[in-house]
């Protein structure tokens, strides 16, 4: 199979970043800390100690955001990039009142979140999430890399994917594209981790 070659596809200009879908919530949560504190410092007893204990909670869901957005390269995008999904599909489904298939709303996703990326670019990227998924993986250097050819643990990681295209084909190809467009951006490592992470159900 082909080897993924990032300099093959030409991205352009993301029209997403890190805080994309949450930034006015940052903004809200951050001006509603700011008023709780003052009124924390103007009253005393025990309203003083519930608007302290507000202020804490403030604090925390902030800082659940940022982490969650920021903490790791892969969740720069898988986040931003899952929002944009979610609008995609919904005014697909809006339209032609069916889920659409990855063929459908990949174009388009892709399309949206690069407005630059020319439509060979969006063949190459479709193309690569249509084959098997280990070999996918083997394209993202998982094979050799992370778990080298002989080791007693492939046979295993080969039937796990095979078990994942099975169960859910459209999510494969969904993990495939996002690790794509990770990998391109982050790095391999960073795509096969979100990729791994992913169809454990572990990215978030």
């Amino acid at each position: 199979m082909r080897q993924i070659v990032w300099s093959d596809v030409e991205f352009g200009p993301k029209s997403y970043n890190a805080m994309t879908g949450v930034t006015k919530n940052v903004i809200a949560l951050g001006i509603l800390l700011l008023i709780v504190a003052g009124l924390a410092q103007v009253f005393g007893g025990w309203l003083s100690l519930i608007l302290w204990a507000l202020v804490v909670i403030l604090i925390w869901m902030i800082w659940g955001i940022l982490y969650g957005r920021l903490s790791k390269p892969w969740r720069r995008h898988h986040y931003p990039l899952t929002i944009v999904l979610f609008g995609v599909m919904g005014a697909m489904y809006g339209r032609d009142g069916h889920a659409p298939p990855f063929h459908e709303w990949a174009p388009v996703l892709l399309k949206a979140t690069f407005p630059m990326i020319d439509d060979r670019s969006i063949r190459l990227l479709i193309e690569r999430c249509s084959v098997p998924l280990f070999d996918a993986f083997n394209d993202l250097g998982v094979i050799n890399g992370d778990i080298p050819q002989g080791d007693a643990r492939l046979d295993e990681f080969r039937r796990r994917l095979e078990e994942a295209e099975i169960r859910d084909f459209e999510l494969v190809r969904r993990t495939l594209l996002f690790a794509m467009i990770i990998g391109a951006h982050e790095g391999p490592h960073q795509a096969s981790l979100y990729a791994l992470l992913s169809l454990h159900g572990d990215a978030r």
